[in-house]
């Protein structure tokens, strides 16, 4: 615990003597940008004081901690000699790989705002800090992570970085889309007037700075493409794919809504294009369902990657297939019980008006994301039948589906009785809400849909058995599902079935172990486990 507490010091000191680095140089660098022709004409060219100052306390910064910092980087180093499992251990892995996990994404979004805005802010600190974070990735590489929670603090560095990118991306591409259909398809002036010139937008620093989030976000995932397979890893992965699917099918949605607004000959807004009225939650330009494509499509091949990581390949691409039928239909449920929530409350407003009766497009609205969400009925059987024919492979993506279905629902009960009984309550006692009664039936449709929802998938649930055996894991005890009687299952049976699913979900081949061992991917204390898992041992 003390060897811990003071490699936790110096970690700690050089840390902070970095970032002491970083911020002199950004300032250092912040006059010597204005001075290049790169410098923007609304920027003032920095006079001799400034740069000297700049320059004096640069220089200064970097003497202290070439003394300071380099006797506390050569007793890190003597504390790594002494004790050579160190080097592998948590508290290094937590310290560099944490830091890297801030730097990282400032790093990326400086530069990247530098290919649309020019500002020697953002290029000196992008510049900065992508030298102290090569610093520490030079550091972090230099020798190799260990088992256990080391190994936990470096896929989170990676994923969490991935992670944190995923948005600036998806920002920076819609800014680019909208400025692109704004400038060739509404003649310009809907989205940044500025940035419009004769009608035609400058698209080269949009387009530049989606395609850099882009590439640091693909080229991330790309140098960690050798790390092992883990939970950690196949959730993430799992949830972008979720999030490319719920942007193809929402922008779906919106275009439809967009088509069914024509055909009836309702009066569309150019800008619709922009921000499509019948998104379900995000207004986001029709152009990103290209985006969702990218998205869901890499990170399907990186859970296509997986599948090599194991013994049952067979097996574990059956899971993965019907991973992503469960998610569709479960996205595609979604769209269905939100198109049919508002039709109920259009309906609703209709039969006892409160306010403004509802228009045709209000009608839309509700109609656009109901007719894509029928996907989810097909899909639904679909994987019901599968599970029908091999329990063993669709039991987890059954499960998912349906437990998924029931937080939608248990959330719109509970938002929905909620705001009723508030509603109801404040009007009881004499202070009611500002516009109580349409607050009313809102929150009566939302419960309303809730409690179906509720009702429909615990029925779905009970009838085909899918949530019987929750607790379990063993696939002798998802055979019930078929028809016909089952021999009863012997222990030798039942441990070979555990070993099997154990090999087939998380452990791979002997010589893949063997291999990862000699290619120091992993330690020896994970390949012994791995082994007894292998072939059904305890450890």
């Amino acid at each position: 615990m003390a060897r811990n507490l003071y490699r936790s010091y110096l970690y700690v000191i050089l840390l902070l003597l970095l970032s002491l680095v970083i911020y002199a140089l950004a300032g250092l660098l912040d006059p010597l940008w204005r001075l290049t022709p790169l410098r923007p004409g609304y920027e003032a060219v920095p006079d001799r004081a400034e740069v000297v100052q700049a320059l004096v306390f640069a220089v200064t910064v970097l003497l202290f901690v070439a003394v300071l910092g380099g006797l506390h980087y050569w007793l890190l180093r003597r504390d790594l000699r002494q004790d050579p499992a160190a080097g592998s251990g948590a508290v290094r892995a937590f310290f560099l790989n944490l830091s890297e996990l801030v730097l990282a994404p400032i790093a990326i979004f400086s530069l990247g705002q530098v290919l649309t805005q020019f500002q020697s802010g953002y290029a000196a600190t992008g510049l900065a800090v992508l030298a102290g974070l090569l610093v520490l990735e030079w550091e972090r590489r230099r020798l190799p992570v260990g088992s256990g929670l080391a190994r936990f603090f470096q896929r989170l560095h990676v994923y969490g970085v991935q992670l944190i990118l995923l948005f600036p991306l998806v920002s920076a591409t819609n800014y680019f889309l909208s400025l692109a259909l704004d400038s060739y398809l509404l003649g310009g002036g809907h989205v940044a007037p500025s940035a419009v010139v004769n009608g035609h937008a400058d698209l080269r620093g949009p387009l530049a700075t989606a395609l850099w989030f882009g590439l640091a976000w693909f080229v991330y995932g790309y140098l960690n493409r050798h790390d092992p397979g883990s939970w950690l890893r196949r959730l993430f992965y799992g949830g972008v794919l979720a999030y490319g699917l719920f942007l193809i099918l929402d922008e779906w949605a919106a275009l439809l809504d967009l088509l069914l607004r024509f055909l009836t000959g309702e009066k569309i807004q150019a800008t619709a294009l922009l921000s499509p009225p019948g998104a379900l939650f995000f207004t986001l330009p029709s152009g990103m369902v290209l985006v969702g494509l990218l998205v869901a499509g890499f990170a399907w091949l990186w859970l296509q990657s997986e599948v090599k990581q194991v013994s049952d390949p067979l097996r574990a691409r059956a899971l993965l297939r019907y991973s992503l039928l469960a998610m569709t239909a479960a996205l595609l449920a979604l769209l269905f019980w939100a198109g049919s929530g508002r039709l109920l409350l259009a309906l609703l407003f209709t039969l006892f008006p409160t306010g403004a009766l509802p228009q045709p497009g209000d009608w839309i609205d509700g109609v656009a994301p109901l007719l894509v969400g029928l996907g989810t009925l097909p899909l639904n059987l679909l994987l019901m039948r599968r599970y029908r024919e091999e329990p063993e492979r669709a039991l987890l993506p059954c499960q998912g589906f349906i437990l998924a279905a029931l937080v939608g629902g248990v959330l719109a009960t509970t938002v929905g009785g909620a705001v009723l009984l508030f509603s109801l309550g404040t009007l009881a006692l004499g202070s009611p809400v500002e516009n109580w009664p349409r607050l009313t039936q809102e929150s009566v449709v939302g419960l309303l849909v809730g409690l179906i929802v509720l009702a429909s998938y615990l029925w779905q649930a009970r009838r085909s058995g899918v949530l019987a055996n929750l607790g379990s894991s063993l696939p002798a005890q998802v055979q019930p599902a078929r028809s016909g009687a089952e021999p009863e299952a012997t222990p030798s049976s039942t441990t070979a079935a555990t070993a099997a699913e154990a090999v087939g979900e998380e452990t791979p081949a002997l010589e893949d172990i063997l291999r990862r061992v000699q290619d120091r991917q992993i330690s020896l204390e994970e390949a012994v486990s791995q082994i007894r898992a292998l072939f059904g041992q305890r450890a």
